[in-house]
């Protein structure tokens, strides 16, 4: 079956509702008004479409976007490849963490 036919009114509204192209992003306080949606939905259905949809985002950017260009995939897809990177790093650095204090730590 289509992914276009699997979604919700809602993912539809938020989804109609990011523009394409980085100049163009919308803050997600921008997609609340245009939604009437809360901010914790918005951010739940923006989850959601991400798992059919490529909606890029950028830390220290304010809004989403969805690409129309090569760019704008290389930048999203670099940004959060060092993302990814530095959580490994933090959950290994975890696991090390248990395994040497296991004694010293509450159930």
């Amino acid at each position: 079956m289509d992914a276009e036919k699997l979604r919700t009114q809602a993912q539809e509204l938020v989804l109609n509702a990011i523009p394409y192209g980085k100049d163009n992003a919308v803050t997600r306080e921008k997609l609340c008004k245009k939604t009437h949606m809360d901010d914790r939905k918005v951010r739940d259905i923006i989850a959601e479409l991400r798992d059919f949809e490529l909606i890029c985002s950028k830390s220290g950017f304010d809004g989403y976007w969805r690409p129309t260009n090569r760019e704008e995939v290389k930048d999203f897809l670099s940004e959060n490849a060092k993302r990814i990177k530095s959580l490994f790093k933090m959950c290994r650095l975890a696991r090390e963490y248990l395994k040497n204090h296991e004694d010293q730590l509450h159930a």
